[in-house]
């Protein structure tokens, strides 16, 4: 179990890690509150990528060395409700603002989140991590990683476009 809920986490905790979540989504869903119709496919194909590939990269990440282990549990509420839901709901929030203020809004909810996580349920802890060391580092970086998540966002979905136009984002 220890695997899957993490060390001394229960139910109670991850409760408590899901209501952050949606205070936060509250936060980021409020300058926009619906993704509009011409933008539903976008939505889903970057949610459906990137809950993916961080599901699969944070575990190959941990079995690399490049990454502390997230339990199981945390790792698909993280990929599939943050990076998935949260973070692709800021991109579309965000867009039409400069590059470095979404680089921001990125990173900045991102390390809020993982410090909540590391505070409840003990996650986010690699030390040292590269060439820093602290029990922040590693939360830090992590979320500077994140920071990058509009860039990347923009370079599929333009990439795509060329070969599926119907998923286009009006600008």
């Amino acid at each position: 179990m220890e695997r899957i809920l993490g060390t001394d986490n229960g139910l109670k905790e991850y409760l408590l890690v899901l209501l952050f979540y949606l205070m936060v989504f509250i936060l980021v869903k409020y300058p926009k509150r619906t993704i509009e119709l011409n933008e539903r496919s976008s939505f889903l194909l970057l949610f459906l990528s990137w809950s993916l590939f961080i599901f699969i990269g944070n575990y190959i990440g941990y079995l690399v060395g490049a990454m502390s282990f997230l339990p199981w549990l945390n790792n698909v509420i993280h990929s599939f409700g943050w990076v998935g839901i949260a973070l692709t709901w800021l991109y579309f929030s965000s867009r039409g603002l400069p590059w470095h203020y979404r680089f921001f809004l990125a990173a900045m909810f991102s390390f809020i989140i993982k410090t909540m996580e590391n505070y409840i349920l003990g996650t986010w802890q690699f030390d040292p991590y590269l060439m820093f060391s602290g029990k922040w580092a590693y939360i830090i970086i992590m979320s500077a990683v994140d920071g990058f998540y509009p860039l990347l966002s923009d370079l599929l979905i333009k990439a795509l476009h060329k070969k599926f136009p119907s998923i286009y984002l009006s600008e």
